[in-house]
């Protein structure tokens, strides 16, 4: 059965690196205001203080960023938009 997609969108491939969402962040200006939430077994709580840069364990730039929000995700989309 075929099945339509009424609006485009894009999808991408891969997770997106910390090293790439800073140059975004760098580039764009983007203020990202959000705490991580953690889940802990029984829900989700927010974790102040942790974030994209600081979530609490080891990262570099190749690993895939976390701790980002909604409009972090929507933001980096529509810069990303612009540039390729």
């Amino acid at each position: 059965m075929p099945v339509t997609i009424a609006k485009p969108f894009t999808i991408g491939r891969y997770a997106v690196m910390c090293d790439e969402f800073a140059a975004f962040v760098a580039a764009s200006g983007h203020n990202t205001y959000g705490d991580c939430r953690i889940y802990f077994g029984a829900g989700y709580e927010r974790q102040s203080g942790r974030n994209w840069r600081s979530p609490g364990f080891t990262q570099d730039g190749r690993h895939p960023v976390v701790c980002v929000t909604w409009d972090d995700a929507q933001a980096y989309a529509a810069w990303l938009k612009g540039h390729c």
